[in-house]
């Protein structure tokens, strides 16, 4: 796809975060069960962290010029946000947002441009 974007172009990407809570509560249970639509859809072949994400662009000769994110925190328990505030306590532990951004939307351009 990057030899097809014209000079100055970008991608305009969203991609959903494996890394939410809403996957990683369930997980801490025993249960990863795929669904009709959402972060676990049945169509999505691969998964991706904050982190992750970066890497692949990185690799493929891209940074991140912009990044958005949407969450679901209005729609986490009592249960799953106080296991939040555990994780949290974890050393070396990523940031809140990231375990409470549901699909990262971002702008990514090439490095050479």
């Amino acid at each position: 796809m990057a030899e097809r974007l014209k000079k100055g172009g970008a991608f305009i990407c969203s991609i959903p975060n494996i890394m939410n809570l809403s996957v990683l509560y369930p997980l801490l249970q025993g249960k990863f069960e795929y669904e009709e639509a959402g972060i676990l859809d049945r169509t999505h072949l691969k998964f991706f962290t904050l982190d992750s994400i970066g890497r692949l662009f990185a690799q493929c000769g891209f940074h991140m010029e912009k990044l958005l994110y949407s969450q679901n925190a209005d729609k986490m328990g009592e249960q799953e946000m106080e296991c939040l505030q555990h994780i949290l306590n974890i050393p070396g532990c990523a940031d809140r947002d990231q375990f409470l951004a549901y699909q990262y939307l971002f702008l990514a351009r090439a490095e050479t441009q």
